[in-house]
């Protein structure tokens, strides 16, 4: 058993957003200005954090990256297997967004699941959980779940959309790059890719009943932030 001391009033997914204010009081509800606000400043300072711990240095013996063209291939068999109408453009997918992936960029001890719903609040004061993914990686695939993370939770989306321009995620960018390092915003983007395509099955897993226009819709949005 591990037990751990409570903090904050709960996670950034849920800091101004009508679930939360509802909880709050009708006070609440008329303040979405200082919701918001509270919400990118907590987005800021889990940029921050996150830049933080890309400082530290690697927890093992060996810090060796793994290039994703593995992962990539497998993700498109197994999404292929759902729904095999769209498998061609997986392939495409995979084609074009591999050598995004190919370096790292900034090597880093990273996250491995960073999103809203990992971050702590309470207040101005933040908390980053849920680390047993934590592992050697690049440093910008932690950025991109985080995006791919709230764009899911966004969609539907128009195809134009600036993605890395959502509130929490240009928030938390602006976090991690107030700090001594950054990543590239085609990086970004590269990783953020990768994730929407890791959660691509997820309508089915969810038991969506339209599942596959989901996943159809998501493979549209991933193929324009490509290309």
């Amino acid at each position: 058993m591990q037990y751990f001391t409570w903090f904050g009033s709960g996670d950034l997914s849920t800091v101004g957003t009508s679930n939360q204010s509802s909880q709050l009081g009708a006070a609440a509800l008329r303040d979405t200005a200082g919701a918001g606000a509270e919400a990118a400043a907590a987005s800021y300072a889990a940029g921050m954090a996150l830049a933080l711990l890309h400082q530290q240095p690697p927890a093992f013996d060996t810090h060796r990256w793994r290039a994703p063209a593995g992962s990539l291939i497998n993700l498109v068999r197994e999404t292929s297997s759902l729904l095999p109408g769209i498998t061609d453009r997986l392939e495409r997918l995979r084609a074009g967004l591999e050598p995004r992936l190919r370096r790292p960029g900034r090597a880093a001890l990273i996250h491995g699941d960073f999103s809203a719903d990992q971050v702590l609040v309470d207040g101005s004061d933040i908390r980053l959980t849920d680390l047993e993914r934590c592992t050697y990686g690049a440093g910008a695939s932690d950025l991109g779940s985080f995006a791919a993370v709230e764009i899911l939770h966004s969609m539907p989306l128009a195809g134009d959309t600036d993605v890395l321009a959502l509130p929490r995620t240009a928030a938390m960018l602006d976090g991690y790059s107030a700090g001594p390092t950054g990543a590239t915003e085609t990086e970004v983007l590269g990783w953020t890719i990768f994730h929407l395509l890791n959660r691509l099955s997820e309508p089915f897993r969810s038991c969506s009943p339209t599942w596959r226009q989901d996943m159809v819709n998501q493979l549209d949005l991933m193929e324009n932030i490509l290309w």
